[in-house]
């Protein structure tokens, strides 16, 4: 990943609630408050990391198998781009590496 270091999480104390139409995803985070409409990608990067921290390669082998696409450069790259726009939402925060 190009934006540091160390695994993804999200945020602690924020639980998040899940509906899904489609290949879109409305995910509400609980105690923020927030309401917030994901695509599949989004979806598939914070559903990792909702069960378990991630780092890089857990997040690519992850995305990859559900959503079924190659895990190359340009997914890892578009991984990296999604985390760091979860992380300005607030629904993920990067653990100390």
């Amino acid at each position: 990943m190009k934006n540091g270091g160390g695994n993804w999480r999200t945020v602690a104390g924020f639980p998040l609630h899940w509906r899904e139409w489609g290949n879109e995803c409305l995910v509400f985070q609980e105690g923020a408050a927030g309401t917030h409409l994901l695509g599949p990608l989004e979806a598939a990067v914070l559903r990792c990391v909702e069960s378990a921290p991630a780092g890089e390669a857990e997040l690519l082998a992850a995305v990859s198998a559900g959503l079924g696409v190659p895990a190359d450069e340009e997914l890892n790259a578009r991984i990296d781009a999604v985390s760091a726009q979860l992380e300005v939402r607030g629904l993920i925060e990067r653990l100390p590496a």
